[in-house]
């Protein structure tokens, strides 16, 4: 999350690639289920800035996509 509450996918990204630089599977996967929930900063919050609406909703598409990809999650 960003300062405005907003997703960042390209900094969870980054974070990723230097915790999985050993493991190109993990980090491809890794990138596809980060990449695959970025429409949740279209989704209608009620909280503002805040982010905490929008992190349910990124909780929420990272579990379920995560299974449909086949990845478990910590």
């Amino acid at each position: 999350m960003d300062s405005k509450g907003m997703y960042d996918a390209a900094t969870t990204i980054s974070m990723m690639e230097k915790d999985y630089a050993d493991n190109k599977e993990k980090l491809e996967s890794s990138k596809k289920l980060l990449e695959s929930c970025k429409n949740v900063n279209d989704q209608a919050v009620t909280d503002g800035d805040k982010g905490c609406d929008r992190s349910v909703f990124i909780f929420k598409c990272l579990t379920e996509t995560a299974a449909k990809m086949g990845i478990e999650l910590p």
